[in-house]
């Protein structure tokens, strides 16, 4: 049994030996593929730099608990009856997806500028809005989050996150929007800015998430836009967790909202890059977070309010799940419907890096250590979501497809 440290500073992530591991991969179900950092041998693995790392056969990332044993995560069959389908194509690289009351599914391209609509199934030519101004062609700018108020029935209010391109080419941008649409015979109309954002100079970490929580207030994620000594500081949005009303002022209840120069808006402190977050019903004091780090450290925090969560230097809060690897977590949902049960309560998200994959993460009952982690999917580089009639769906940025885990008829 190794002990690895709770907490370590991402930027230097400590280096582990995984030579009991790779004999243990291919020796059949006998072996429990672990890593120790007790062997003297140092393997390939371990060789090359950070960042350019070749997995063994047939494991997608290697994850840790902190204390205790190191796993392989590979790719599980998934339960009996349930299967992987297409449900449309054609997306020009779709980075978010969100279910209308209806049923009709909004996803967000990210270079595009384009809300699109996919209903039963098809990808309709008009899309729900257009949103002329986006950065095109970067990785981490675009159009990315995209979030349904829980009110839509009444106010038909539809929330978006952008980095705005700059008037003058040749300049990076210099903001971030979150905006609202109002839905008006099925397209989104009257837009209204309800937040800028700050943008760093690289053009990069923007996070970009939107959510509603349970409390029915929005959650706004954004990276450290390459400016990591801010992360920590709740004077500043960067590297923070965000908590609003449906209007963009500060939520009520809001962690800083007495404490005299901090931004009253600020729900959490110490991210590099989250995108993903989602909510648990057993977490009713806060949520889950991804957060992406350097090459390595990857993470999965359990995140309340007016917590530090270690970006940069190390420290805070410490992870309940690790990646000694880059898997780019990216999209995140609990799942908490009736229609797969064998899913009830676990965390998916989608992994960017290595072609898109869809993590299923199973918690122990009290939230704080992952039981397992495993590949439930392929083809889930950018965003899952339950839809309304219990199934996963999921969005391939490199195919344009949107997918779904369902049950086989």
């Amino acid at each position: 049994m190794s002990f690895l440290p709770s907490r370590l500073p991402r930027s230097a992530l400590r280096i582990v030996i995984v030579a009991a591991a790779l004999l243990a991969v291919g020796c059949g179900d006998e072996a429990i593929p672990t890593v120790s950092d007790d062997d003297p041998a140092q393997p390939a693995y371990l060789q090359t730099p950070r960042g350019q790392r070749q997995l063994p056969p047939g494991v997608v990332a290697i994850a840790w608990e902190g204390q205790g044993e190191t796993q392989f995560v590979m790719e599980e069959p998934l339960p009996a009856g349930y299967i992987v389908e297409t449900v449309a194509s054609g997306l020009d690289n779709p980075v978010d997806l969100a279910f209308l009351p209806d049923g009709r599914i909004l996803v967000t391209e990210q270079y595009s500028g384009l809300i699109r609509i996919v209903d039963q199934g098809r990808v309709l030519d008009q899309p729900f809005a257009e949103i002329e101004d986006v950065v095109q062609g970067q990785l981490e700018q675009g159009l990315l989050g995209i979030a349904i108020d829980p009110d839509f029935q009444r106010n038909h209010w539809v929330y978006v996150f952008y980095v705005q391109a700059a008037e003058d080419a040749a300049d990076f941008p210099s903001r971030s929007v979150l905006l609202r649409l109002t839905e008006s015979e099925g397209i989104g109309s009257d837009p209204q800015e309800l937040a800028e954002l700050p943008f760093g100079p690289a053009g990069q970490h923007n996070g970009g998430g939107v959510r509603f929580g349970p409390d029915g207030k929005l959650y706004v994620t954004l990276g450290d836009t390459t400016r990591p000594e801010l992360a920590a500081d709740p004077s500043e949005t960067v590297g923070k967790i965000l908590r609003l009303e449906p209007n963009g002022e500060p939520a009520a209840g809001n962690p800083f909202l007495d404490t005299p120069g901090a931004d009253p808006r600020v729900y959490a402190t110490g991210f590099r890059n989250v995108f993903g977050i989602a909510f648990h019903p057993r977490l009713p004091d806060g949520l889950i977070a991804l957060d992406n780090a350097e090459f390595e450290g990857d993470e999965i925090d359990i995140v309340r309010p007016g917590l530090h969560y270690g970006w940069p230097d190390g420290g805070g809060q410490p992870p309940i799940w690790s990646y000694l690897n880059g898997v780019g977590p990216a999209g995140a949902v609990v799942y908490t419907g009736d229609a797969l049960p064998a899913f009830q309560g676990d965390l998916f998200f989608c992994q960017f890096h290595v072609g898109g994959m869809l993590h299923r993460v199973q918690l122990s009952t009290d939230l704080n250590r992952v039981l397992s982690d495993s590949i439930a999917a392929r083809g889930c580089g950018s965003s899952v979501a339950q839809g309304p009639d219990g199934f996963l769906y999921f969005l391939d940025r490199t195919s344009g497809d949107l997918n779904r885990i369902a049950l086989q008829q």
